[in-house]
């Protein structure tokens, strides 16, 4: 549901069934917004983002979760989070990040 919503705003997605997939993918190519799971198999989203954001450096950074702590949120702004949808979210809090990016990159450019 997640890609179909991104792909009905207009955006180009890659998405991958694990980290290691997603960072092979996020080396080949920089991304405007790069969404991850806290909750991962054999890398958290908090060591993902990091590595991506080596990749992406200007890419807008979301972190999902179901288990938003205090420790976790300290975490991931020394990480450069962005910000976070925490689950379940609404679809109209991701369309306000997709926009949010777009108004950035526009000024950017």
């Amino acid at each position: 549901m997640l890609l179909t919503l991104l792909e009905i705003e207009g955006c180009r997605v890659d998405a991958a069934d694990s980290p290691f997939t997603a960072m092979g993918i996020v080396r080949q190519q920089p991304f405007d917004l790069i969404l991850a799971d806290l909750r991962m198999p054999r890398m958290d989203g908090l060591q993902f983002l990091r590595a991506a954001k080596l990749f992406s450096p200007e890419a807008t950074v979301v972190l999902m979760t179901a288990y938003p702590t205090e420790e976790t949120e300290t975490a991931a702004e020394g990480q450069g989070v962005d910000t976070y949808l925490y689950k379940p979210f609404q679809l109209e809090e991701l369309k306000r990040i997709i926009n949010n990016t777009r108004e950035r990159e526009k000024k950017s450019h």
